[in-house]
């Protein structure tokens, strides 16, 4: 097993977010920390509801 944070489907999302956030024409700090902050938490409701559905 590789200790690379690229692998897997969380190494994507990271991936992911990297590259939409160097699309966006705002880079400063704030933005990038609002950006992360509503991503990780639209992802993790997501989980949530995915995971209380199965039970």
């Amino acid at each position: 097993m590789s200790s690379d944070r690229s692998d897997g489907p969380l190494g994507a999302f990271f991936e992911a977010e990297r590259r939409f956030h160097r699309a966006m024409p705002v880079a400063d700090l704030y933005s990038k920390l609002l950006f992360r902050t509503i991503l990780w938490f639209l992802f993790f409701t997501t989980a949530y509801v995915t995971l209380t559905a199965l039970i």
